[in-house]
């Protein structure tokens, strides 16, 4: 399963993304979806588990994690 996160910078430039999935904090990273401006993380879905509590953060070169 792959999670993303996409958005616009008016100032610095998005260079990352992390994620929190289930409330464990997944590493930082850094490919994008191809042709997109979304990064994106693999997720193996433990067995099991039906639901999700799903954060994410993009990372901006100047105004830092939002």
């Amino acid at each position: 399963m792959r999670f993303a996160i996409g958005g616009t910078a008016t100032t610095g430039t998005n260079d990352k993304a992390k994620f929190k999935i289930n409330g464990v904090d997944r590493s930082e990273v850094t490919q994008k979806r191809p042709g997109t401006d979304e990064y994106y993380d693999e997720y193996t879905v433990p067995e099991g588990v039906s639901s999700f509590t799903i954060g994410a953060q993009l990372h901006n070169t100047v105004l830092g994690w939002f």
